[in-house]
């Protein structure tokens, strides 16, 4: 799955309130697709959709990864709320 595919389906699961597939797909995210290439992409969505475990998990791989990912994305810090970003 791209990550357009998923964020149309979370979309679509968290509009009809389908909390297993909501689960599934978060589980699938957090397992299958987050990367430093990811990684800002995923934060933003967990954000946009309130879900504290994909915001976990994006953060520590923004920790552990904050220069290459900032070098590789500068827009993203700019993108940060201040609450993340500290």
């Amino acid at each position: 799955m791209t990550e357009k595919t998923v964020y149309n389906l979370y979309s679509q699961a968290y509009a009809l309130r389908c909390e297993k597939l909501l689960k599934d797909l978060e589980k699938h995210i957090i397992k299958n697709m987050l990367s430093i290439d990811t990684v800002a992409h995923f934060l933003q969505e967990s954000i946009e959709f309130n879900i504290p475990e994909l915001m976990e998990e994006t953060m520590k791989i923004i920790v552990a990864n904050f220069k290459d990912i900032s070098a590789k994305t500068p827009e993203f810090l700019w993108s940060l709320p201040m609450k993340q970003f500290t």
